[in-house]
């Protein structure tokens, strides 16, 4: 009986051992999955090194690749690399290597390379100082390890942080499997070498995808051939090594050189390329489509902050309603069609702050007049664009260039229900003003409220031009106390209607607005010109000649078609030689008269007195040169019959 109790305990001690290592191998698949690493701008690359990068060709890159390599061969710095193996940007020190598809700014590749550089060593150093959850497999029963290398062959591992005692060697002799969600992530310290045998596989399930996978390497890394590999490689080491015919899925990321051979190279971003967020960056020259590398935003001023985002690229915003205010400090292009700006109370609805901005295509407006100004400059910047806008809903000014703005455009905006429409502060030069509807104005505090287009003061060089400008309290109001230097400034070609006031120059300095349309055949309303309907101007205005029709075909100065000959008199008898012959020229006179004011109704005769004394001018030639000839034959024939 005794001896039956020891075998039963013997049993059970066995058993209770082989549950708790069932149970421990079950711990495994049980980590609580790691924050990921951030890759900083070194994710924008397939390949990335500081020690250049060589190939055997053909290679398939899809993604940029940069070295940090300040060499000046490309035999160096990409030996072996033509612009047809690689689908993306190429960026070096120097600018050199394969045109086209180098990038030829040299100070933009050597930030960018520089910046991503180093993002990946911040990377490497974030991976390595994670908490493992599994030193050398140990919740696997240590399979695979001796010696100071383990195999992952054969095995399925969960989200977490492995790593390895020294020498810590990891090898790859057949498929490894990786299981887990598509938000998992898996690192993997490996202090040693990294190697993967020839046609062996990374394989990933259940959702796992390989930008959440991090190989952070200390010693070298090898891909050997025809092998399949997921992931991001962080080569701290020695060069990276793709064999011939292997596949990266991931990224190649290396504080020495990549070297390749005939291998496929593919971004986890461009497999498969993202599809949400309504805003997305272009980077460099815009192509109007999400290449990769580039990447979507769910707001605009994310977009423009992302550390990528670099001056000369364009932000792409899709149509619907976005409740923020933007500041664009880069020399960035935002372009739209159909979305809404509806910017924060007491801010710019678009704030400008770098010289080489442009702003396309946005409806910009704030909620219940909240904001301050539509589109504003905000510290003196050059080459402005801001065309294709409509601005509304806000108290005070709808566009405004800065002081000491130069060479901005604005164009083909539509600006109403704001306080001011268009205004250029003091010593704004050089800028054009064209094609742009402002109307509707509300009024404010301020002599120039309600003013579709404003100069502050010393506006040297501006082109208002082709404006159509309505139903304000003034077209343009000229300030006085900011300077009166307006040399080589123009508005010519607009159309001032129903404004209170045309142009109100409150200036000792000329403004050249000739010629416009006034609103009126005859012209602005003005002392020098009396008979004249239309806006009314200030002094220091120049506005003659103007246009005569809205469509501005026909100028004000226009000359008049010149007469018609005057026909051959008959011959008159003596007994008709009497004042009859003037009385009746006298009375055709008065009927031609009648008839041509007779074809305007009462209302019509004023706005038409301009066209009509032209035409009388002509009419009354044409009757003296008559009266002239029938006076000559009446006093020849008068000789005769003597």
């Amino acid at each position: 009986m005794e001896k039956s109790n020891k075998g039963s305990i013997i049993l059970t001690v066995l058993t209770v051992s082989l549950v708790i290592g069932f149970l421990g191998s079950m711990v495994a698949y049980a980590f609580v999955s790691p924050a990921t690493v951030n890759l900083g701008t070194a994710a924008d690359f397939a390949i990335l090194s500081k020690a250049g990068i060589t190939n055997v060709p053909t290679s398939v890159i899809t993604g940029n690749i940069g070295t940090s390599l300040d060499e000046a061969s490309t035999d160096t710095a990409f030996a072996g690399i033509t612009c047809g193996q690689v689908t993306g940007s190429i960026y070096s020190f120097n600018s050199t290597g394969p045109l086209p598809c180098v990038l030829a700014d040299s100070v933009l590749a050597t930030t960018v390379v520089s910046t991503a550089v180093g993002d990946m060593e911040t990377a490497i150093t974030d991976a390595n100082s994670r908490t493992p959850d599994d030193i050398d497999l140990a919740f696997n029963a240590g399979v695979g390890c001796a010696l100071g290398t383990c195999d992952l062959a054969g095995l399925t591992l969960a989200p977490g942080v492995y790593t390895f005692t020294a020498p810590g060697n990891v090898i790859i002799t057949n498929d490894v499997t990786l299981s887990g969600s598509p938000s998992d992530i898996w690192i993997f310290i490996i202090p040693g070498t990294l190697d993967i045998s020839s046609a062996k596989k990374v394989l990933l399930t259940g959702g796992a995808v390989s930008d959440n996978v991090f190989w952070s390497v200390a010693g070298a890394t090898q891909l050997q051939t025809s092998s399949t590999f997921e992931g991001n490689i962080l080569e701290a080491g020695t060069p990276l090594a793709m064999l011939s015919g292997a596949t990266l899925h991931g990224r190649a990321l290396s504080k020495f050189a990549v070297t390749l051979d005939a291998n496929t190279v593919t971004t986890p971003s461009a497999t498969p390329p993202p599809t949400t967020g309504p805003v997305f960056v272009e980077e460099g020259v815009a192509n109007g489509t999400l290449d990769l590398g580039e990447l979507f935003f769910n707001t605009v001023q994310s977009a423009i902050d992302d550390a990528g985002t670099l001056s000369g690229d364009t932000i792409h915003v899709t149509a619907g309603t976005y409740n923020e205010s933007i500041v664009v400090n880069k020399s960035l292009t935002l372009n739209s069609v159909g979305a809404v700006i509806n910017g924060s109370a007491g801010q710019n609805g678009v704030s400008i702050g770098a010289s080489d901005v442009t702003v396309n295509g946005f409806e910009v407006t704030s909620s219940g007049l909240s904001g301050v100004y539509g589109i504003a400059e905000t510290t003196p910047v050059s080459n402005t664009v801001i065309t294709h806008n409509v601005v509304h809903g806000f108290p005070a000014l709808g566009i405004a260039l800065a002081a000491g703005s130069v060479n901005a455009e604005v164009t083909t905006n539509e600006v109403y229900d704001v306080y001011g429409g268009i205004y250029l502060s003091t010593g704004a030069i050089g800028a054009l003003v064209d094609g742009n509807d402002v109307h509707d104005l509300v009024s404010g505090a301020g002599p120039d409220q309600g003013a579709a287009v404003a100069f502050e003061g010393n506006n040297t060089d501006v082109s208002v031009t082709n404006n159509t400008l309505t139903n304000n309290a003034f077209g343009l109001y000229v300030w006085s106390a900011f300077g009166s230097d307006f040399t080589g400034t123009v508005v010519e070609h607009n159309k001032f209607v129903g404004n209170t006031d045309g142009v109100e120059n409150t200036n000792t300095g000329i403004i050249n607005a000739s010629p416009n349309w006034w609103g009126a055949v005859t012209g602005p309303t003005h002392a020098t010109n009396p008979s004249g309907l239309g806006d009314a101007v200030s002094d220091n205005v120049t506005f003659d000649p103007w246009y005569v029709d809205e469509a501005m075909t026909t100028l004000s100065n226009a000359p008049a078609p010149a007469p018609a000959p005057a026909p051959e008199p008959e011959p008159e008898s003596r007994g008709s030689r009497s004042g009859d012959s003037r009385r009746v020229s006298a009375q055709t006179a008065n009927v031609v008269v009648g008839e041509i004011l007779g074809i305007f109704t009462e209302a019509e005769r004023l706005a038409q007195i301009a066209t009509v004394k032209v035409q009388l001018s002509s009419l009354i030639r044409q009757l003296i040169g008559l009266l002239q000839a029938q006076l000559i034959t009446a006093l020849q024939t008068e000789i005769r019959n003597y």
